[in-house]
């Protein structure tokens, strides 16, 4: 049987595949900050069904979610819609939806970083890193503004995903659309 290292999206997983990725080491990326555009896309199209599983899953995701942090997948944080979604939205969106803040966080660098066999920053290494005013852990609107940005031990310039328009996480969305359809009724 072949195997895989990585899940991308994942979002048809229920319990016994969660524990499947456990069992093998698979790390999952799920991908949750798409969430809230695939719902207006299918909202605005008038797509009721598509809707319903999107909230549907991103139910089963706030189960699923702490019970494989708990069962010790990596659980990793990626994006393919950046701008509009970026690492620390995807971020914010895992933290949502249970993951430990530790491990959102984790997942979007020192994890992460492990998992592609990446060293960890030693005594002499050329230094990949990004530094914030405070800890990420504590605070996620830092990982907005990030103070100090290091690849291959080179200074770059901070993202300016900052200036995009606000990501609307999923419950912030679903809290508008439970306002504007209860003052509707």
């Amino acid at each position: 049987m072949a195997g895989v290292d990585s899940l991308e999206h994942g979002w048809g997983l229920d319990e016994s595949l969660v524990l499947m990725l456990a069992e093998r080491n698979i790390a999952w990326v799920p991908l949750v900050g798409i969430a809230p555009h695939m719902w207006r896309v299918a909202h605005a199209a008038g797509e009721t069904e598509r809707c319903a599983w999107i909230v549907q899953t991103m139910s089963d995701l706030g189960r699923l979610l702490p019970m494989a942090e708990a069962l010790g997948v990596r659980v990793l944080v990626g994006t393919d819609m950046f701008p509009s979604v970026t690492v620390a939205d995807e971020i914010r969106q895992l933290c949502e939806l249970g993951l430990s803040r530790e491990a959102a966080v984790g997942g979007g660098s020192w994890v992460a970083r492990a998992w592609l066999g990446e060293t960890l920053l030693t005594q002499g290494a050329v230094a990949d890193m990004v530094l914030f005013p405070q800890d990420p852990r504590k605070d996620l609107d830092v990982l907005l503004r990030p103070s100090l940005i290091l690849v291959g031990g080179e200074r770059r310039a901070p993202s300016f995903a900052h200036a995009r328009p606000v990501f609307v996480t999923w419950s912030q969305l679903m809290q508008c659309v439970f306002h504007e359809t209860k003052e509707m009724a």
